[in-house]
């Protein structure tokens, strides 16, 4: 496996000293009262809370190399959201006497840390926006737009969009055959394939305020 970013500003002996955990699809990862922090070494999550009973959920997938936790440290509200694995995950734990040590304390780390944070935070607020003015069929295209790489997302990623769109698979299939019907995407085996870039980011611009 390609080595992690994280390991660039880590000396190995510390790294090989932090604990590793798995945890299987469907369990919580991390609770928003716990002060520790994740990094993603394998598989993927999505963050949730409940407001009035309901779930809410962060219009974000976090995968390899992502950090979660920690956040009310520097966040602009109270960030009380968990993390809850979407597929079998493996992660490195960072205790809150850990965190202070080797990433607030650590340039290099802290950067990294911030950096992957503020995006997430942005891209999710644009999500939210995006979902509450245009509804699902935007906020849909904004995410394949996000998430695909030289064009293209993988099934495993799309059928996760049903999750953050708060919408059924059979939902999902719809607006995906619409898309397909006009000209935007293609869907191949394992994979959804861009082929009307412009025509995509048209569904979400006008609600982009970010």
């Amino acid at each position: 496996m390609e080595k992690l970013e994280l390991e660039k500003y880590l000396p190995k002996e510390i790294l090989d000293g932090l604990p590793v955990v798995n945890y299987k699809k469907g369990s919580d990862i991390l609770t928003f009262e716990e002060k520790k922090i994740v990094y993603i070494i394998e598989g993927e999550a999505r963050a949730i809370r409940y407001e009035r009973g309901r779930m809410v959920i962060f219009p974000l997938l976090f995968g390899r190399e992502d950090f979660w936790g920690a956040c009310n440290k520097y966040a602009f509200d109270s960030m009380n959201w968990d993390l809850q694995a979407l597929t079998d995950v493996k992660v490195i734990i960072f205790s809150e006497s850990d965190s202070e040590k080797h990433i607030f304390s650590r340039l290099e780390v802290f950067k990294c840390y911030m950096n992957k944070f503020t995006k997430a935070a942005e891209r999710g607020i644009r999500g939210f926006y995006i979902q509450s003015r245009g509804g699902a069929k935007s906020h849909f295209a904004y995410l394949l737009k996000s998430f695909s790489e030289a064009g293209e997302v993988s099934y495993k990623k799309y059928l996760h969009f049903s999750y953050m769109l708060g919408v059924s698979e059979s939902m999902l299939y719809r607006i995906t055959r619409e898309f397909i019907e006009k000209k935007i995407i293609e869907k191949k085996k394992n994979r959804i394939i861009i082929i009307g870039e412009e025509k995509l980011m048209e569904c979400y611009g006008e609600y982009m305020y970010l």
